[in-house]
């Protein structure tokens, strides 16, 4: 009871401090959204798309049957593919040279005896060979390819069906082999004249495809932080020793200052957030639901309460004013880095992209472009609820080391 006392008798103060700043507070408001918004504009103007040459794909058939040739020439001509893809006929080594020179995203290979394996119910693969310098439009023409394998493989059980009661038809081998081709172009038709293809398998870069939505939201996110940033340290006081050990003889304890300071942050950032929310809907147009508006006002208060009890974290461990501000700064501009805010996660490497998914920020700010950008009606809390839970644990288990060793 005594706990709860204190705590709102240190909210209403924080809250009162606040008040009295009423002066300085909008300049400290309004210039994080004009320095994030020049910032934007250049980042925005970088990745704006651009006329690009189409990738050049070298194709090797090793199999020289007439069923492969027949699927190179479809896939060199596939008008689906548009001028996205410059596919291009070519023996190995050439396509070797090619792509240690740079010059190839990447090699589709037939490999020896497609067809012989096709027909006899062996498994049957179209190798991709992968450009390292190139691994976003490597990881595209495999994701093609692997759609036109899985095609391939459906189609090989009619294949092997048709063949076998043909054999036991006695239907000679010229007939049969006829057939058996016939089946198997009707089959490669289906797959490349029905944009099969193309539409299992869509790679969306949201920085191009959605450049004014992507970066208002990158711009929304940003300034929501920063401000989360701001007001918690205006509301820092740095007592004397003296005064705080008087405190702690009438029973205030650090934690119930920090905690007071987090609730009077975040309500103060929340009613930031809905009023920039209701702009954000209305210069945008943004087609959403209430749930939607929910769902992202329920990832925004996740994201911004551990980001306040990290920040109270680096607080409490470090006693140094200077260093402290330094090690906040540093771990809000490594937020924001690792979200995707300031330079879209796409632009990372693969491998870097995996090590970063379990980042708070990451999580929040993919949620937001899902709901945003994509229409997606479900978000999965757990990662920023676990993080939530770790955080305040950590942050109650610094807070009583501290007033032991106080």
């Amino acid at each position: 009871m005594v706990f709860i006392k204190h705590l709102i008798l240190f909210v209403k103060q924080y809250s009162m401090q606040l008040q009295r700043k009423w002066l300085s507070l909008p300049l400290i408001l309004l210039f994080p959204i004009l320095l994030i918004a020049m910032g934007t504009l250049i980042i925005a103007t970088f990745f704006s798309p651009q006329e690009k040459e189409p990738i050049r794909v070298g194709l090797v058939d090793l199999d020289q049957s007439k069923e492969t040739k027949m699927v190179v020439q479809l896939i060199e001509s596939a008008s689906q593919l548009g001028s996205y893809l410059d596919i291009e006929s070519m023996d190995a080594l050439e396509s070797n040279e090619q792509l240690t020179q740079n010059t190839l995203s990447a090699s589709i290979v037939f490999p020896e005896n497609f067809v012989q394996n096709l027909y006899e119910g062996d498994k049957v693969k179209i190798h991709v060979l992968g450009n390292p310098q190139q691994p976003t439009n490597s990881q595209l023409i495999k994701s093609l390819i692997d759609s036109v394998t899985r095609h391939i493989t459906a189609s090989q059980a009619n294949i092997l069906t048709i063949n076998y009661y043909a054999r036991e038809l006695g239907m000679p081998k010229d007939e049969r082999d006829t057939l058996l081709f016939e089946q198997f172009k009707e089959f490669v038709f289906y797959a490349m004249g029905k944009d099969s293809v193309v539409s299992e398998e869509t790679i969306i870069n949201q920085t191009t495809s959605s450049p004014v939505l992507y970066f208002s939201m990158a711009s929304w996110f940003i300034t929501l932080t920063v401000w989360t940033f701001s007001l918690f340290n205006l509301l820092y006081q740095e007592g004397s020793v003296l005064l705080r050990q008087r405190m702690k003889l009438y029973g205030v304890t650090q934690i119930q200052q920090v905690i007071a300071r987090i609730i009077v942050t975040i309500g103060t950032v929340m009613i930031l957030f809905s009023l920039s929310l209701f702009f954000i809907h209305y210069f945008l147009k943004l087609d959403l639901v209430v749930n939607d508006y929910i769902r992202i006002s329920g990832i925004i208060f996740l994201y911004i309460l551990i980001a306040l009890k990290l920040l109270a974290l680096i607080e409490l461990l470090i006693r140094s004013a200077k260093f402290r501000i330094l090690l906040q700064i540093m771990f809000i501009t490594f937020s924001l880095f690792f979200s995707g805010a300031i330079i879209p996660t796409i632009y990372f490497p693969i491998q870097f992209q995996a090590v970063i998914e379990g980042i708070y920020a990451k999580h929040a700010f993919y949620w937001l472009q899902e709901i945003v950008l994509n229409d997606r009606i479900s978000v999965v809390w757990q990662p920023l609820l676990l993080t939530l839970i770790v955080s305040t644990c950590m942050l109650i288990a610094a807070s009583i080391w501290k007033e032991r060793v106080s």
